[in-house]
Order: C-alpha cells, then sequence, then structure tokens
C-alpha cells in the first residue's frame, strides 16, 4: 500500500478490536491514501516545479498598493491552514500563488493527533543540530537535508524554516540544541550542505537567526553590544558562508537587537552586508512578531513580514501615505516575494510523485544519531558491552523518557520515539525488574513530552527517583551493568541555568555515587548516558563512571542508536563541536549572560501582546568564545572542543600542503591502528602571521574519513579557501595577511598531532 509504504501508523480509529473482512480494509486503505497523499498540509499541488517566465515588472505595475502590502505581510496565524506555521496571500488574476513556511531545524514540525488524518506523513524527528554536527560528516548532512526536503516536498511545503545557524557563545543559551556548534566555520560549511540537501529536492530553506541569537531571556528587548570584528569574523561569517555557497531561499532575522538596533529594522546588516556585499537576492523574513517599527523593516531590506496582521498592515500603508516609506522599498519587497512565488527550484533527481518513499528516513536517523554520539570515556576499555552482560538496571528518569528533541519551534511531533529502555529490549537485553518496576511506578503513565500540543507545550521535568542502599545493592546483585542517564530539557523562550543544567543536581550524584561503588564491587560496569543539548560538568563525578557516552536530544530513533553504540555495531565517531568546561565561570562569556536589565519598566514585545524589560549584553570577550577563550586564557577544559574518541586508535601523518589558484590544499594520511572498523575526524587548525602564537590557533578545515578496517589507511584532501583565511580590520575591511601561516592536523582543539608552514605573500596588506 502507498499508505504504509510512508512508515505512516494508522490513526486510533483505523485499529479497531474487531477485524474488518480483508476487502474492506484494502479500500478502505486506498481511498485513505489517495487523500491523504494529495492532501498534504494545504491545497497547493506539491508536484508543479515549472518555472514561470511571467514579466515581474508587468504584475508590479498592475498591483494596487493594497495587494503590494498584503504580499509582504503573511495571513497571520488565523489565516494559515493547520500545519503551517507561515503562509503568504495568493493572488489568482496574476496566478501568484502563496507560499507556506513550516518550522524545521530538526525536521519538518506539524502538530498532530490520534484524530487528525490530514497530514501525507508524520514527519521524522531527525537527531537535533548539536547532534547533527557532532558527526563532523558533511555528506551525512546533506543526507539529512535530502530528507527534510522530499518530506517538504510531499506535504506541499514551499519553504522550510531551518537550519538555525547561531553560535554556541555559551553552553547555557536556549536554543543552543538548534545550532550545530561555537565555530563559524564548521557551522557555515555544515550549513552549507544542509540547504543544499533541502534544496536538491524542490524546497527552500532558512538560514536563521540573522545575527547572534545566542540567548533567549528578554529577547524580544534584548540589545546585543558586539564590535565590530568579532562580528564579522565569528558571528556573521557562518552565515556569510552558507549564503554564498549555499545559495539559500531565505534568511530569517532575529528577536534581539545588535548594538541598538532590532535585526529586522537593520538596513546596514539586510541591505548593505546579505543584499550587496554577499549577493543573496532570496527572501528575508522576519521571526514571527519580531520587531517594533513595520514600515522599518520593510525600508531595511525585509521580504515579509511574518506571521502578519492587518496592524501590520495599517502600518505600512500609513508610511506609504505619508511618505515615511517610499514605494520603491515597497517595490522592493514585492519583487522577491513574486520571484519566490512564481520561480520554484529545480530538483536534482525528478522522482514521480508516486514512487516517493521516506520509509528509509527512520533509518537515516538512527544512523546519523549514533554517528553523533560522542565517547568521552572508556575506562579500561570495557565496552562496548558483551553478549553475557545481558540485564541491565536502567536508573535515571532519562532511560525510561528519553528525550529526543527541545521544546519549541525547534521540537518535532514524531510517529513514534524510541527510549533506552526500548532500545535495550530491541537489543536483545533484559531489565532488572526490580529497578524497572520502581521506576514505572515513579513515573507519569504517559510521556508528557511526547505529547504534541502545540511548540510550547513544556511541562517539567520530574525530579529524580531516590533510592535506599539496600535496594541498589540488590539491584546489582541482579544487573550485570548498570545504566544511569543524565537528562536536561532546553527549549525556547528561555535560558539554561548553570545549577539546573550545567551541574548534576544532589540526586544524581548520590544515587551515581552509590551506584557506582555497589556495581563496581561486583566488578559489573556502570555507564553514564548524558542525554543533553549541551555541556555539562564532569570533573566532580566522572571518577566513577567506566564509560560516559554524549547522546544529545538524538531524535526518535535514539535508542536503538544509543545501543547500536554501547554493542558495538556502531563505532563511536562523533566529536563535539563546542567546549566542555571544567568550571561555568572559566568562560568569559560566563559574566553578564544572559543580559543585565537597564529599565524597571517594562516594554510591549512581539507585536505588543507580550511585556519584558530592556536588557543589554556586553560581548566583552570579544571573539574569545570557546577553545578560542580557554586556548587564549591557557585554561584547561574537561573536554575540547572536537574531542571524541572511539573504541580504535587512529594515527595520522604524512601532512603536506600546497597552495593552489585560491586555495590551501593539504593532504594527511590516516590509519586505522587498533582491531575495530571506525571512523576518525581530521581537524584543521591555523594559526596567521599576526598571531604567531600557537593557542591563537582557530579551526580552518576538517574531513571525516570513510569506515577504515584494522590497520587501513585513508589519504584525505582537505581544502582551505584563501578568504576565510582572511581576517577583518576595521579601517581596512577584509584582508589576507602576508607571511608564515602555521598548519596543524589535529584530533582536537588541544590535540596537535603535525605541524607545517606555509608562505602566503598574495592579497593587498592592510596599511593604514
Amino acid at each position: 500500500m502507498i499508505f504504509l509504504s510512508f512508515g505512516v501508523e494508522l490513526p486510533t480509529y483505523f485499529k479497531m478490536k474487531t477485524p474488518l473482512p480483508i476487502p474492506i480494509i484494502v479500500l478502505c486503505l486506498l481511498i485513505i491514501s489517495s487523500v491523504l497523499l494529495v492532501s498534504g498540509c494545504h491545497k497547493k499541488e506539491p508536484t508543479k516545479f515549472v518555472t514561470q517566465t511571467t514579466n515581474i515588472e508587468h504584475i508590479i505595475s498592475d498591483l494596487s498598493t493594497i495587494e503590494k502590502i498584503q504580499l509582504v505581510t503573511g495571513l497571520g496565524y488565523d489565516s494559515s491552514p493547520p500545519g503551517i506555521m507561515g503562509f503568504t496571500r495568493a493572488i489568482p488574476r496574476h496566478k501568484i500563488p502563496h507560499l507556506a513556511f513550516v518550522d524545521g531545524p530538526q525536521g519538518i514540525r506539524l502538530d498532530w493527533s490520534d484524530s487528525d488524518a490530514s497530514f501525507a506523513l508524520r514527519p521524522t524527528a531527525f537527531p537535533s543540530a548539536t547532534a547533527l554536527a557532532s558527526t563532523w560528516d558533511n555528506q551525512l548532512v546533506k543526507k539529512v537535508g535530502m530528507a527534510m526536503g522530499l518530506e517538504g516536498r510531499i506535504l506541499g511545503v514551499d519553504i522550510i524554516l531551518g537550519p538555525g545557524i547561531n553560535l554556541h557563545r555559551n553552553p547555557l543559551g536556549g536554543r543552543n540544541f538548534e545550532y550545530y556548534s561555537e565555530d563559524p566555520i564548521l557551522t557555515g560549511r555544515l550549513a552549507t550542505v544542509m540547504v543544499q540537501g533541502i534544496q536538491s529536492q524542490g524546497v527552500g530553506a532558512t538560514l536563521k537567526h540573522f545575527v547572534a541569537n545566542n540567548s533567549e531571556t528578554n529577547r524580544g528587548a534584548l540589545n546585543e553590544v558586539i564590535d565590530e570584528k568579532s562580528l564579522r569574523e565569528l558571528y556573521l561569517r557562518g552565515f556569510e558562508i552558507a549564503v554564498k555557497d549555499g545559495k539559500p531561499r531565505a534568511v530569517m532575522t532575529a528577536y534581539h537587537l545588535v548594538n541598538g538596533e532590532h535585526t529586522s529594522q537593520s538596513k546596514r546588516l539586510i541591505t548593505d552586508i546579505l543584499s550587496d556585499e554577499w549577493g543573496f537576492n532570496g527572501l528575508v523574513m522576519t521571526d514571527w512578531s519580531s520587531g517594533d517599527n513595520p514600515p522599518q523593516q520593510i525600508s531595511a531590506g525585509v521580504s515579509i513580514i511574518m506571521p502578519g496582521s492587518q496592524n501590520d498592515r495599517n502600518k505600512i500603508r500609513d508610511a506609504i501615505e505619508s511618505k515615511d516609506l517610499v514605494v520603491s522599498d515597497l517595490n522592493n519587497s514585492v519583487r522577491r516575494v513574486l520571484h519566490a512565488a512564481m520561480n520554484p527550484l529545480d530538483i536534482e533527481e525528478n522522482v514521480p510523485f508516486q514512487d516517493w518513499n521516506v520509509s528509509a528516513h527512520p533509518k537515516l536517523a538512527r544512523r546519523v544519531a549514533a554517528q553523533g554520539m560522542v565517547l568521552l570515556k572508556n575506562h579500561r576499555a570495557l565496552m562496548p558491552l558483551k553478549p553475557e552482560e545481558s540485564i541491565l538496571a536502567l536508573f535515571g528518569n532519562g532511560s525510561y523518557q528519553t528525550l529526543i528533541a527541545g521544546m519549541g519551534s525547534g521540537r518535532v511531533c514524531a510517529g513514534y520515539r524510541v527510549n533506552i529502555l526500548e532500545g535495550a529490549v530491541n537489543a536483545g537485553f533484559t531489565l532488572e525488574k526490580t529497578l524497572e518496576t520502581l521506576m514505572r511506578n515513579h513515573l507519569p503513565k504517559i510521556n508528557p513530552h511526547s505529547q504534541c500540543m502545540g511548540p510550547f507545550y513544556n511541562p517539567p521535568l520530574e525530579d529524580e527517583r531516590a533510592f535506599t542502599d539496600d535496594q541498589i545493592n540488590m539491584i546489582a546483585s541482579q544487573a550485570d551493568a548498570a545504566i544511569l542517564t543524565v537528562r536536561r530539557k532546553p527549549g525556547e523562550g528561555e535560558d539554561l541555568t548553570e545549577e539546573h543544567h550545567f551541574k548534576l543536581k544532589e540526586q544524581e550524584l548520590s544515587t551515581l555515587e552509590r551506584v557506582s561503588y555497589a556495581f563496581r564491587e561486583r566488578k559489573k560496569p556502570v555507564i553514564v548516558l548524558l542525554n543533553v543539548p549541551s555541556p555539562v560538568e564532569t570533573d566532580s563525578w566522572i571518577d566513577q563512571a567506566d564509560f560516559v557516552l554524549v547522546t544529545w536530544l538524538g531524535g526518535q530513533e535514539i535508542g536503538n542508536a544509543i545501543f547500536d553504540v554501547l554493542v558495538g555495531v556502531e563505532n563511536p565517531s562523533g566529536h563535539l563541536t563546542a567546549t566542555w568546561p571544567r568550571n561555568y565561570n572559566d568562560l568569559k562569556t560566563a559574566q553578564g549572560f544572559p543580559g543585565t536589565i537597564t529599565s524597571d519598566i517594562a516594554v510591549p514585545t512581539f507585536g505588543g501582546d507580550n511585556m519584558t524589560w530592556p536588557t543589554v549584553l556586553e560581548y566583552a570577550e570579544r571573539n574569545e568564545i570557546g577553545y578560542r577563550d580557554l586556548l587564549s586564557s591557557g585554561t584547561p577544559s574537561s573536554f575540547p572542543f572536537g574531542y571524541g574518541l572511539h573504541y580504535t586508535d587512529f594515527s595520522l601523518k604524512d601532512l603536506s600542503i600546497a597552495l593552489v589558484e585560491d586555495s590551501v590544499h593539504l593532504h594527511v594520511s590516516v590509519n586505522n591502528l587498533g582491531n575495530v572498523a571506525g571512523r576518525d575526524v581530521v581537524q584543521i587548525y591555523v594559526v596567521n602571521p599576526l598571531s604567531d602564537n600557537l593557542k591563537y590557533r582557530e579551526l580552518k578545515g576538517y574531513r571525516k574519513t570513510g569506515k577504515l578496517e584494522p590497520g587501513e589507511s585513508q589519504d584525505l584532501l582537505i581544502r582551505i579557501p584563501l578568504r576565510e583565511l582572511k581576517v577583518f580590520d576595521i579601517d581596512c575591511g577584509w584582508y589576507l595577511p602576508k607571511g608564515e601561516y602555521i598548519i596543524i592536523a589535529a584530533k582536537s582543539a588541544e590535540e596537535i598531532n603535525i605541524k607545517r608552514q606555509i608562505r602566503i605573500n598574495s592579497g593587498p596588506s592592510c596599511k593604514k
């Protein structure tokens, strides 16, 4: 059946206790599948991707001012079809179709229920952006983008609102799980292939949130004060790479202000930099209900104000009539909307509608989740689990109700989820029954975090259960190994805290200490799984664990993926994309985060519906965030940027460098020294002539190997564009320093393996 080929679960009312006659079942399924597959999210036919040749300038000249204003403002929440986050107006007399936008950093977000059969499929919940980035695998990330694009195409989506590509400036940022890394080069490269993957299916991608959306507290009135050099070299750089190389359909602005100006109202950011400097000619949309001046947004270069309201339209009309907004600026926005609506993207592989199949997407989600998990510790190489270690004691609420995504627009309502306990059973393990019973009685029968009730349904995490020593000893006598899961829940609209996120809680520490003692006394392994969106403190407790694996928020297949790693089906190959500090206050960004309230008078935000306090966040650390921070200060980390262990060992050798036209070409050989097949990541750091101190090294390139058998080698070519070696000067702009560059092949930001030098003399100097 086509209906079943999409992997869609039948709604509850089709799961009847009394079997229906087979012919009736077949007939029902055929009817339902036909209806669902053509319905999608809205009435637009998703299979027509023929470029329109109508003269856009002629249409603009024929549109009334009211029609133009309607085109550049969304229809609003109430007028959008179910499941659609944003919807634009169609103008039938000119054959201008609408555009449909859906959330999508971790997969397409559609809220469904058992009584709702209006969607053609339940989208796949892929691993979160941080988990995806931890694979360091461009081709794998592109495949996820292609899968998301195909699901969007089936659902009749025009533009997916993702990927999110802001930096992890601080580990407590509430939306870090939606973003890739603390490094702009890694972020830009991964965003590029994600955009290319999505758009290969004829569906647009959106880079967001432009720019520096690094904290959520009071976000509608938060003024981020950032110096120009740091803004350019860090926070804009990933966007620039993805815009130039990925050519996304759209860019979304952010809620906050940068240097006193709302990002959605900044002509400098939107027109001068994004459009004029970078050559971006796609849609620029506001984040939903952001900013406070719709005419100024249009004047700054915004194409569409979302979600749109009559109030927005009235303000733009009044500004046109008073000449505070010139018609040419409005026409520029209209022009971009028309181009997007009337010129759909090409499809790389035009598969007939009836052959579209997403049944492989959960398998891809499982593979990505496993390859993005990061092994922090494997004491005495105790893992993977041995077949005789068949009875597992699962401690921690997260073992039973595992988090697969954060809250907010970045979550995905999956058709199913595999919790850790289900992954254990699927892998052939038996659960220790005493503990399982205690935990099931402790937790709610229905996992509140699996309910699809809108993006801001955000139930709190339940407190961890306490155990007596007698209970733990009895469990330890029955089980062969202990697994303790630590989970943390992020969400849009609020930042995390040091006390409740970064540090383990008293009950977690107490349970781990006593479980560790009881199991190790019996020479049984203790495994800690970190079901977290971002770094947590580890130094105070890691000695009590034999094996520590960061599972992230790993999507709907997280439970199966974890056991793929634990039993050795997958050799861990993930590497950290952000630094894990020993102490939160070791980071310069800890000072002042998430902002300082500057007024005791609340101001309206989000279209005037909410109130918040004006807040300022000074980027006093300048460009010293993450590994740049700790390397420059000489402060040791718990686990550095780029860190990741395997069940085998790899060596790097034979690094050679050559300058080829506008790139530095590096060749390096990777050898698997162990007795288990696996993958490694080669990281290239560069010290430019202005620094000439190794502690100022920056990531400039990377490459993940294929699967290397024991003793096998692979020669890798890594290209670094000269443009990504440029530095920004307030007087000279971007330029390439002349002189000796130190090139470092490494396994992390703190583990240097090979050093070489190359002299670059091309390009103008910065003479002041």
